[in-house]
């Protein structure tokens, strides 16, 4: 069974189904809390995730979750302090060479 989510608003009328095909998105804290849960939630909804984080296990762990739920995602080990670790998980993201942070 694939997993579908949708988002349910609080609001009068139907909840809406919000998908994200076509679209990258790049979570940082990925291997565990919040960040695993929107990196997952991203995926499940067609967006091209790359989840990163300093804890290795941990995001093999988001990696796994996505898996089981097929909604694959990209997992990078980035130390976001790092600026050239950033801006070189935002290259290959992106996939343009000359992306750079001003």
């Amino acid at each position: 069974m694939q997993f579908r989510p949708t988002i349910d608003l609080l609001c009068d009328g139907p909840a809406m189904n919000v998908r994200f095909d076509g679209q990258t998105v790049i979570v940082t804290g990925a291997a565990h809390g919040f960040g695993r849960a929107i990196s997952l939630a991203f995926a499940a909804r067609g967006a091209n995730v790359w989840a990163c984080d300093v804890n290795d296990a941990g995001l093999r762990e988001t990696e796994a979750l996505s898996a089981e739920r097929e909604a694959p995602l990209q997992v990078r080990t980035v130390d976001v302090s790092n600026r050239e670790a950033v801006q070189a998980l935002v290259k290959e993201a992106s996939g343009e060479s000359g992306w750079t942070f001003s």
